[in-house]
């Protein structure tokens, strides 16, 4: 794919600035388009900013689950479903950021290494796959360096 055709996908993914994006991958070799789409995928699965419909379906669910009551305790000591939706995203979010750096680093994982020799046990990255869904040489890395920039609930990130 060309820098114009590149930069015309990020626009239709509702990247702000596409053309720098695009620009990036082509120009510099990172693959912003796989780390863009990670990372949205890892946003997706985020609850949304201003959803509050969660805690009531949690409720009427898992109302005697330790969550349920963590729930309800405090919703009853005041606090805005709004406010335990922000704590609640941001918790989400952050543990994802975690494995966005979990998925270059098998080395800073303790248990993954021979205590007697200190090799690790199984090396991991996140690749592009080809056609036959094979590893290609393209890592998919530094996805840490751009998770927090495009959270959805970012003006510069939201489609019209």
């Amino acid at each position: 794919m060309n820098q114009d055709e590149l930069t015309e996908v990020f626009r239709k993914l509702g990247v702000s600035d596409p053309e720098s994006w695009a620009s990036s991958q082509v120009i510099e070799g990172i693959p912003q388009l796989g780390r863009f789409l990670v990372i949205r995928a890892m946003w997706d699965c985020v609850t949304r900013a201003g959803t509050t419909n969660w805690i009531d379906y949690e409720l009427k669910h898992s109302a005697d689950s330790p969550h349920g009551k963590a729930l309800q305790q405090m919703l009853d000591a005041g606090v805005s479903s709004e406010a335990i939706t922000d704590l609640v995203r941001f918790k989400q979010a952050e543990s994802l950021r975690e494995v966005c750096y979990l998925l270059e680093d098998y080395t800073s994982v303790p248990q993954n290494s021979n205590p007697d020799t200190g090799e690790e046990y199984v090396r991991w990255g996140l690749h592009e796959l080809d056609a036959e869904d094979q590893p290609t040489a393209t890592a998919i890395n530094g996805l840490h360096e751009s998770f927090w920039s495009l959270d959805p609930s970012l003006p510069e990130n939201q489609q019209s």
